[in-house]
C-alpha cells in the first residue's frame, strides 16, 4: 500500500455554431475560486467566487450532482443532497458572483461523499455574429469529509505498462504524477491526473521512459507518488504476489 511520506478542474467546450460559413471566435473568459469544495459535519456551508473577466455578459447556469465511480468509470447522478444559490445568474464584464454551496441534510457515514459541480455558460440571446461561439462548462469538485478520515490507497501492476489504484480508504486520492522505479532509476510514468474515490478503484497506462529495459518478473519496483494527500511510496513487482 502507498504510504505517506509527509485541485482539477475539468474543463469541456461546447462549440454552437452561429450560422452558415461559421469562423472560430474566442471562448468566454470567466474563472472560479477556489475551484474545490470540502464540508465536513461542522462546516455545511462554502462559498465560490465566479467572476466574468470579459467584455461581454455572461449567463451561467449551475447544477450539483452525485460522483461516484463504477467500473473504473466516473458516474453522475443528479442530486438534491447539495443545493446552490443562485442556481442561474447573469454576469456584467468583470463583475463577481457569489455562489453558496450548502448541504441540505447531514450525510454522515464511513466514507467520504463526492459530488461535482457545473457550472455551464449559457448562449446569449442576440444577432448571429457569423462566429462559432465556444461556451465554458466547468467541473469542480465538492467532497463531505467523514468523522474519521484514513487514507489507504493500494497500487498494484495490472500488467508491466497497466497500473491499478484501488482506494481502501475514508476519503479520495487525488494523484498529480507518479514514478515508477527500479532501484532509483525512473521506468515509467503516469502523465494523466486523476482522482480515485474511495471503495473505488481506476486501472491507467504507465508510460514507460525511452531507454530504459522492460520489466523483468519479480524484479523489485518503487510507486512514487505526488498526490493532495503528500507523497505516497509503494513496493511494488510484476507480477504481483498472489
Amino acid at each position: 500500500m502507498l504510504a505517506r511520506a509527509a485541485i482539477s478542474t475539468l474543463i469541456a467546450v461546447t462549440l454552437v455554431a452561429g450560422g452558415i460559413g461559421v469562423t472560430p471566435a474566442e471562448a468566454s473568459a470567466f474563472k472560479v475560486a477556489p475551484v474545490r469544495v470540502s464540508l465536513d459535519g461542522t462546516s455545511r456551508l462554502s462559498t465560490l467566487r465566479l467572476t466574468n473577466e470579459g467584455d461581454e455578459p455572461v449567463g451561467v447556469q449551475i447544477t450539483a450532482w452525485r460522483w461516484s465511480q463504477v467500473d473504473g468509470e466516473d458516474k453522475l447522478e443528479p442530486s438534491d443532497e447539495i443545493i446552490v444559490n443562485p442556481v442561474i445568474t447573469q454576469l456584467p464584464p468583470h463583475a463577481t458572483q457569489l455562489l453558496r454551496i450548502a448541504v441540505t441534510r447531514p450525510l454522515g457515514g464511513a466514507l467520504e461523499q463526492s459530488f461535482r459541480l457545473m457550472i455551464e455558460e449559457l448562449p446569449q440571446r442576440g444577432p448571429s455574429s457569423g462566429q462559432v461561439r465556444a461556451l465554458l462548462r466547468l467541473s469542480l469538485p465538492i467532497f463531505v469529509k467523514p468523522a474519521a478520515p484514513r487514507i489507504v490507497l493500494a497500487p498494484q501492476l495490472a500488467a508491466p505498462d497497466r497500473l491499478t489504484l484501488s482506494n481502501q480508504g475514508s476519503v479520495h486520492v487525488q494523484v498529480h504524477s507518479a514514478t515508477l522505479l527500479r532501484g532509483t532509476t525512473p521506468v515509467a510514468r503516469i502523465e494523466q491526473p486523476l482522482y480515485v474515490l474511495p471503495g473505488a478503484a481506476r486501472t491507467i497506462s504507465l508510460q514507460p521512459i525511452a531507454g530504459t529495459a522492460r520489466l523483468q518478473r519479480g524484479e523489485p519496483l518503487t510507486l512514487v507518488a505526488a498526490t493532495d494527500q503528500g507523497e505516497m511510496r509503494a513496493a511494488l513487482a510484476w507480477p504481483p504476489a498472489p
